[in-house]
């Protein structure tokens, strides 16, 4: 199991996150673009959101953030 250059890898998952300011609706367009079967991130588990906690941290210096799964 591999990740696209530039996404992190978690419970057989790839995740990333962007910084443009998007709609809902434009995020997802965009998210599916990106890779074969990505969407918009949704949760699943109480250490699923501690992980996408720790990889968004970095950016929440940033007016909008969105993620992509």
């Amino acid at each position: 199991f591999c990740c696209p250059n530039g996404w992190t890898s978690y419970d057989l998952y790839c995740y990333k996150v962007f910084e443009e300011e998007m709609n809902w609706e434009d995020a997802e367009k965009f998210c599916t673009q990106q890779h074969t079967g990505s969407h918009l991130v949704s949760f699943h588990s109480s250490e699923e959101v501690d992980f996408v906690a720790t990889i968004i941290y970095p950016s929440l210096k940033a007016s909008f953030i969105w993620m992509g799964l």
